[in-house]
C-alpha cells in the first residue's frame, strides 16, 4: 500500500474551505469549534465535506492541535 501526500486527499474546494476556515479563526481568536463552522458555511455558502469536518474537529481537539498546527505548517501556510 502507497502512502499519498495529504493534499491530494484533499479536493480544491476542500483546500479553499480550510483556508477560509484558517481566515475565519484568525480573525476570530474567541469563537468555538461550533462557531466556527456556522460561520464558515455562511462565507463559502455550502456544507463542507466531511474531510474538511473531521480536521476542524481534530484541529479543537486537545490532543490533536498541536498535530494540527504541524499539518498546516507542512502545508506551507
Amino acid at each position: 500500500m502507497s502512502s499519498t501526500p495529504p493534499a491530494r486527499l484533499l479536493s480544491r474546494q476542500d483546500l479553499e474551505d480550510l483556508e477560509v476556515f484558517r481566515r475565519l479563526d484568525d480573525e476570530n481568536p474567541d469563537l468555538n469549534r461550533e462557531e466556527l463552522l456556522s460561520a464558515l458555511r455562511r462565507e463559502v455558502g455550502h456544507e463542507p465535506s466531511r474531510v474538511v469536518i473531521r480536521i476542524i474537529k481534530l484541529y479543537f481537539d486537545p490532543y490533536w492541535e498541536s498535530k494540527a498546527v504541524a499539518w498546516w505548517k507542512m502545508a506551507g501556510n
